[in-house]
């Protein structure tokens, strides 16, 4: 009986570091396969996000100096903040050289130097004095909006 009981001990002391090392190998495994399905992921939405940019796009909202919109984001409602921003304080010297921007729906969206330009036209000669709509149209590229038109819109 000891001796059965010895043999069965030492079998056990085989075989559990046997089934163990497996555990790692398949556990191992396993983490391969997550990472590579995360890393495709990431590139799948990498280039989703390219796709996206080069896409052109309309976006209508309030128009406002980057150096304003800063604060504004910040805010609980930055769309209502927009909307009180004036056409004076963005023609002011160091809110006009931030460049400019749209609000829509709640997200700010920086513009491409160009876009920067005819948005300084534009303000110059609207007769809106508070929250300035506009209709844009272009495509983000980098960090920027590519502004290809730029119209005052007025909510019906």
């Amino acid at each position: 009986m000891l001796k059965t009981l010895g043999i069965l001990c030492l079998g056990l002391m085989l075989i559990v570091p046997a089934v163990a090392q497996d555990a790692k190998k398949d556990a191992k495994k396993d983490a391969k396969e997550m990472k590579s399905a995360e890393m495709k992921s990431a590139e799948m939405k990498s280039a989703e996000m390219k796709s996206a940019e080069m896409k052109s796009a309309e976006m209508k909202g309030y128009i406002v100096d980057a150096m304003c919109a800063s604060g504004m984001a910040k805010k609980d409602d930055p769309m209502k903040a927009a909307s009180m921003h004036t056409k004076g304080c963005a023609l002011e010297e160091g809110c006009a050289e931030s460049g400019f921007g749209v609000f829509s729906n709640g997200t700010y969206y920086k513009f491409d130097d160009a876009g920067d330009k005819m948005a300084m036209e534009l303000i110059q000669k609207s007769e809106t004095k508070k929250g300035m709509m506009v209709a844009v149209k272009g495509m983000m590229k980098d960090d920027a909006f590519a502004v290809s038109e730029i119209r005052e819109y007025h909510q019906e």
